[in-house]
């Protein structure tokens, strides 16, 4: 099977006490679901005033050193946010979600069965 690159976007705004763990542990499960997929995950510090300590960004970087952090310091909303990662995204593939993962891995997984199901279809 051909490996494919595929940008994963977590938009974040003060997220709770220990969201990296989540965000790392999720990580680490997708590598396996996707095991022919290079998944480059993009955070997006959309402004927050709490969550984004060194100790915090330290942890997932080096538990996921291929990780893109993008900040600014005035809360935008998601969209804002979204838009701000989907410029620096160089895959043909993006899903994205929230950092505490509300949809479960197998839905994300039919997701992306389905855009490279098509990925030879004229229209794309």
């Amino acid at each position: 099977m051909m490996e494919t690159d595929i940008d994963l976007i977590l938009p974040v705004y003060n997220p709770d006490e220990g969201w990296e763990l989540t965000v790392v542990s999720k990580y680490k499960e997708l590598e396996v679901l996707w095991k022919h997929a290079d998944i480059h995950l993009y955070v997006v510090n959309d402004g927050s005033a709490r969550g984004f300590e060194k100790v915090v960004t330290d942890y997932i970087r080096q538990n996921i050193p291929e990780v893109h952090i993008l900040s600014y310091s005035i809360n935008h909303g998601k969209g804002f946010a979204l838009r701000k990662a989907v410029s620096a995204c160089n895959s043909d593939y993006i899903l994205y979600t929230d950092h505490d993962f509300p949809y479960t891995l197998d839905s994300m997984s039919v997701s992306y069965t389905h855009l490279r199901a098509h990925e030879t279809d004229s229209y794309l």
